[in-house]
């Protein structure tokens, strides 16, 4: 059997890797940042060079990242973590993250992205009566440092998903299935033996104002509000965001209110309910700040986002 590094030096103009299913990039800023190929598992290769831009976002699947090159920072909902070769991160649906300062990278950094729906995750949760490690594991994103660890077998998984997705198979989506069942009984089995969350970076001043942000973007968040909370300076308080996330502040707040927009509209909630919810206190300046982040208006998100749900393999039929 090929193994990761075999399926690397393969040339380019080998049929393996223009596959009908190839690996691919990300791309988080456009409306569907990934589509997925299957209603169940589907496995994608993200490379990032040092001067790509990846704005703060979040997905409808689960997303289980393992690094293969690179040592980056990443941030995950509120928490900023250190990413070493190995890592195995994984983001729930509705949590925002990005890399953080790719700028600062002296070579790419790649990861192979096993997307996961979450139905399939619901059916393996009941199915096995693993409810129980869904709060430590699932329910929040999760960093797991496997160098040296119960985990660190779980990487071969991933590395052949990578490689499955990529092979022009009828059978492909049932690998990726199967396979992707094994590598969650795994890691319920290195969680009983061993769960320890890593440690994310020490915190700083940054950490606090995030987590301050997240905890109230519904209310009126000024800059004065933020200076005088954390007894800082305006010209600091914009340094720090720029160095940090590569982003002003309100830019930031402004993701972060969007980004929880747009999981509400999968809720079927009036439009101007949302846009008061997330923090907007005018519709047209909600109207203004969605279209120009994701290109769409709420409405037209909204009409996508449902057309394709429905159109997807193994959707519900409607009554």
């Amino acid at each position: 059997m090929m193994n990761l590094n075999e399926f690397d030096e393969l040339p380019k103009s080998n049929p393996i890797r223009n596959a009908q299913r190839p690996v691919r990039r990300f791309d988080p800023d456009t409306f569907q940042p990934v589509k997925m190929l299957s209603a169940y598992v589907d496995c994608v290769r993200d490379i990032n060079m040092p001067n790509d831009v990846i704005s703060l976002h979040s997905h409808d699947f689960y997303e289980i990242s393992l690094f293969q090159t690179g040592s980056l920072r990443y941030l995950a909902d509120n928490k900023r973590y250190q990413i070493e070769k190995k890592d195995i991160l994984i983001v729930p649906p509705g949590f925002t993250h990005c890399p953080l300062a790719l700028h600062t990278l002296t070579e790419p950094y790649e990861r192979i992205i096993t997307c996961v729906s979450k139905s399939f995750i619901n059916f393996f949760l009941t199915r096995w009566h693993a409810q129980n490690v869904y709060k430590t594991i699932l329910s929040k994103p999760t960093l797991f440092k496997t160098s040296g660890t119960p985990y660190e077998s779980l990487c071969s998984y991933l590395e052949r998903n990578a490689i499955e997705a990529n092979l022009e198979s009828p059978y492909a989506d049932a690998f990726l299935a199967g396979n992707t069942l094994c590598f969650l009984s795994k890691l319920m089995e290195a969680h009983d033996i061993d769960f320890a969350p890593t440690r994310r970076l020490k915190k700083e001043l940054i950490d606090d104002i995030i987590s301050y942000v997240k905890k109230n973007y519904r209310k009126k968040i000024t800059i004065q509000n933020i200076t005088d909370e954390f007894h800082i300076g305006k010209t600091a308080l914009l340094k720090l965001f720029h160095k940090n996330l590569n982003c002003t502040f309100h830019q930031y707040l402004n993701l972060i209110r969007l980004n929880a927009a747009k999981n509400m509209l999968a809720e079927d909630l009036n439009l101007e309910t949302i846009s008061e919810a997330v923090g907007f206190h005018d519709y047209s300046g909600f109207y203004r700040a969605f279209k120009k982040e994701f290109g769409l208006s709420p409405k037209e998100y909204y009409v996508q986002m449902h057309s394709y749900l429905q159109s997807s393999p193994g959707a519900p039929e409607r009554a």
